[in-house]
């Protein structure tokens, strides 16, 4: 999904459309790695709805989240440019 380029076009400051095309590709990244995960077996899902994800590979799991939590901190600096609060990414930390 993402921002289609004719929506990225159209927003004036050349800083926030290069921040958003930054996270177009980290989104296309996580959507393949997720892809490639699942062919190996390298997840499970559990609930409905809202779905946990439990890595069998920590490193893997880590990146998913460091991934993401980057992902946030540029949308965050989009918007505390704008004058509005920034985003936050809680990290919880289970141990199974």
């Amino acid at each position: 999904m993402g921002l289609q380029q004719t929506e990225k076009a159209s927003v004036n400051n050349d800083e926030w459309r290069e921040k958003l095309n930054v996270v177009g590709d980290m989104l296309s990244a996580l959507r393949r790695r997720l892809k490639i995960a699942k062919a190996a077996g390298a997840y499970s899902t559990y609930g409905e709805g809202e779905v946990m994800y439990c890595f069998s590979d920590r490193q893997l799991g880590e990146w998913f989240d460091s991934t993401r939590e980057e992902i946030v901190k540029i949308l965050s600096s989009i918007c505390e440019d704008m004058g509005m609060l920034g985003l936050r990414f809680p990290r919880n930390k289970y141990r199974w």
